[in-house]
């Protein structure tokens, strides 16, 4: 059963009623990103990180939802954000492995 998209209605709700820190924001980021819906996860993300600047995990989660989304130099400058906060991360490495590594082009679609 997919509840990813009750899961992000239910964190959409939560900030609103003033549960607004940036670990809310990107709980709900997650959420979004898991019921593919990029966009809003990267706006929850990105709001984490207005309140935030240094927030590794939506940092990294973002970067990650940049990849999903084919948006390289993106994800890029998010992951060596991490790095250059904390020079050891192996997801910020990892991540900079899949951009840097050749890509299929997407199919067609009708």
């Amino acid at each position: 059963m997919n509840m990813w998209p009750e899961a992000a209605s239910d964190f959409a709700h939560c900030t609103e009623k003033g549960s607004n820190d940036a670990s809310s924001y990107t709980r709900r980021g997650m959420a979004e990103a898991s019921a593919q819906k990029w966009t809003a996860a990267v706006e929850s993300f990105g709001t984490a990180l207005n309140q935030d600047e240094n927030f590794v995990d939506a940092l990294l989660l973002r970067g990650r939802t940049y990849c999903c989304m084919r948006k390289w130099d993106l994800a890029e400058a998010d992951f060596q954000k991490v790095l250059r906060l904390d020079s050891n991360n192996e997801v910020a490495k990892a991540g900079l492995v899949i951009i840097f590594t050749p890509h299929l082009p997407l199919p067609l679609t009708d």
